[in-house]
């Protein structure tokens, strides 16, 4: 049985682990920095419009991925893996990421009272103050999924696993991508500041050469960093994936060993 939940856990985490090295590798970089790069050189601001159309392209993309299954469980929903996490909500001329529903990246809901599909708010430890998005988000980026894979699988007095005799297989798309905002309000999302630049590219007037409501030059260069940031983000995240994928098949190994010197 222990052999059997490490090999589902280590494929689960294979796939996630090539999800998201196809992301970063091609998505990211085909679909998102190129682009941007390409739109912001004074030679081609006149293509700037369809620039904007490639990246928004490529978080619709990106989201489609963190939308993936293994085995038909979600792969990057955390210990929710029954559902799909992530959706792109519109509203008005601003397009939102969402994870389970609520804006990840939206400064003027964050700290607004989260409320479930019920339209009921959750409420904290103290069972009066109702849980914020902010919150809500923060917690179901920490979720837990634990898995006997034969470290020694234990529980305490009240019945909780005790963290350090199982294994968390857990994968939580919030942690790979980021979510809220930073000082400035820019997205701490990559996806959600790939749509911000397009917006950007979009609102540009290639007839008259001006930029638009949505921002200027200054803006766009900005984003960029910040996506080039989220990118590297990104990218530790998935090294992460690979080191736990790693002691999964030492793991069963391991495993393997035992068995057979136990027949």
């Amino acid at each position: 049985a222990q052999y059997s939940n490490n090999t589902t856990v280590l494929n689960k985490f294979s796939t996630a682990w090539d999800v998201a090295d196809d992301m970063i590798d091609k998505l990211v970089s085909d679909l998102a920095q190129a682009p941007a790069l390409k739109g912001l050189s004074d030679t081609n601001l006149s293509t700037l419009n369809t620039q904007g159309d490639v990246i928004y392209s490529g978080a619709e993309a990106i989201i489609q991925s963190l939308n993936g299954k293994y085995d038909d469980n979600y792969l990057f929903n955390g210990a929710d893996t029954q559902n799909p996490p992530f959706a792109l909500e519109q509203d008005g001329d601003r397009t939102y990421v969402t994870y389970r529903g609520v804006r990840i990246d939206d400064p003027a809901t964050l700290d607004q009272p989260y409320t479930d599909e019920n339209g009921n708010n959750v409420l904290k430890d103290d069972g009066v103050t109702p849980m914020t998005n902010r919150e809500m988000l923060e917690q179901w980026s920490d979720e837990h999924l634990y898995v006997d894979i034969g470290i020694g699988f234990e529980v305490d007095g009240q019945g909780n696993v005790i963290p350090s005799t199982a294994f968390d297989s857990a994968i939580s798309g919030l942690e790979l991508t980021g979510y809220g905002v930073d000082g400035d309000g820019d997205p701490l999302n990559l996806v959600s500041t790939m749509l911000r630049l397009a917006d950007v590219f979009e609102d540009y007037n290639e007839d008259t050469g001006e930029w638009g409501a949505a921002g200027n030059r200054e803006d766009a260069e900005r984003l960029l960093k910040k996506m080039d940031a989220s990118r590297e983000a990104m990218g530790d995240q998935w090294v992460e994936l690979d080191t736990q994928a790693k002691f999964l098949n030492n793991n069963q190994t391991q495993l393997e060993g035992t068995f057979d010197a136990l027949n």
